[in-house]
């Protein structure tokens, strides 16, 4: 993807341009563009809405949406409370997330977006823990890290809930015409008893997706057009599938708003996408346009971990903070790997200077100690 694309993407996605610096922005973003691109970017910006608002603005959208497909999925579903129930467990994630990452284990100057020393203080040296539990409790040899994550959080999780977070998956069998068509959980056919019977061959069926087999057998008039059964199974499916996908973006963007600071709730968010392997640009964003992060180097360089997102970053602080000029953002994102060797490389650098200043030294010592041999010689043969 072009910077271009990724501009007018992002702009699309997020629908927006901080409303204080949105000329400027605009201007920088037009230079770039095609006359096509720029008429996009018009559409696009007539629905944006501020960077402020869009938390809000995304989970709406996400819990509407919810509440339209619900139906088609159970005719018997109470819709209004299975809104409620997926609301509240977004804002139960976002608050677990907080207890998970304090301000104080990932805010500040380190190497890493989260301070290494976190569980140590909440876990080993709490007061708390230690008051309940006594100094010589078996609770201060256990390794925190492998109880207080994300697996055992959803782990204890009522079994609605757990499910929001599988992937969703297939039953083993759909009966078409009275045959068993076998499908594994993510829809590939295994098997269909009525081959023989449709006259359809082993290589036409087994081993496809679900979707092309359904293809074929309405092209074949083995099932109707419209309201059959596999195409509920499948619309079901990919209902729950984008469920999943909208949900964690809804997750991530309320934990954004709930940060004390955008650059907290941007570090908070960052560390959800990563985890569950979302878009890394919408925290990113954030924090470019809204933090007021004294250590934003820290947070760009474990966002561009990589280095994949080092171009779209770099237009992002273009637009957003152009206080920063190529040099400071070089610095910025340079790692902890490429400041040892540049370090290294400055100290050779020193070490051959030093070495060339002793050598021209010893040089010229030995032009001295030369001359005054050659006095010396002078003198004694008078």
């Amino acid at each position: 993807m072009s910077i271009k694309e990724y501009l007018l993407n992002l702009k699309e996605k997020l629908g927006f341009f901080k409303k204080e610096e949105g000329k400027s922005a605009e201007k920088i973003l037009s230079d770039s563009l095609t006359e096509e691109e720029k008429q996009r970017a018009d559409e696009v910006s007539n629905k944006s809405c501020a960077l402020e608002e869009l938390p809000r603005k995304k989970i709406d959208d996400f819990l509407s949406w919810y509440a339209t497909v619900l139906p088609s999925w159970n005719e018997k579903i109470k819709v209004e409370e299975e809104v409620k129930s997926m609301m509240n467990f977004i804002e139960k994630v976002a608050v677990w997330y907080e207890l998970r990452y304090p301000n104080f284990t990932i805010f500040g100057n380190t190497e890493g977006l989260v301070n290494d020393w976190a569980n140590l203080a909440m876990f080993e040296e709490n007061p708390y823990i230690n008051d309940l539990l006594g100094e010589d409790s078996v609770v201060n040899d256990l390794d925190w890290s492998e109880f207080y994550n994300t697996k055992s959080f959803i782990n204890n999780l009522c079994f609605k809930e757990r499910k929001y977070f599988a992937r969703p998956n297939y039953g083993k069998y759909i009966l078409i015409n009275g045959y068993h068509l076998e499908l594994s959980k993510t829809g590939r056919v295994l098997s269909f008893d009525g081959l023989d019977h449709y006259k359809l061959k082993k290589n036409e069926v087994n081993g496809k997706d679900v979707k092309e087999v359904v293809a074929l057998l309405k092209e074949k008039e083995i099932i109707s057009p419209t309201g059959n059964e596999i195409d509920k199974e499948i619309q079901i499916y990919e209902g729950k599938k984008e469920r999943k996908s909208k949900m964690l973006d809804a997750i991530m963007y309320r934990i954004i708003e709930r940060g004390d600071t955008y650059s907290i709730g941007a570090r908070r968010g960052l560390l959800f996408a990563k985890e569950f392997k979302l878009d890394l640009l919408i925290p990113i964003t954030y924090e470019i346009a809204l933090g007021n992060d004294r250590y934003i180097d820290v947070f760009l360089r474990a966002a561009n971990r990589n280095s994949e997102l080092e171009e779209s970053i770099r237009w992002l602080l273009a637009l957003f903070k152009p206080e920063y000029n190529e040099k400071d953002v070089d610095e910025m994102l340079k790692t902890k790997e490429e400041k040892r060797q540049e370090k290294q490389l400055q100290q050779r650098l020193v070490n051959i200077l030093a070495t060339k200043a002793d050598n021209d030294k010893d040089k010229e010592d030995i032009k001295v100690l030369r001359i005054q041999r050659k006095l010396n010689k002078c003198r004694n043969s008078r």
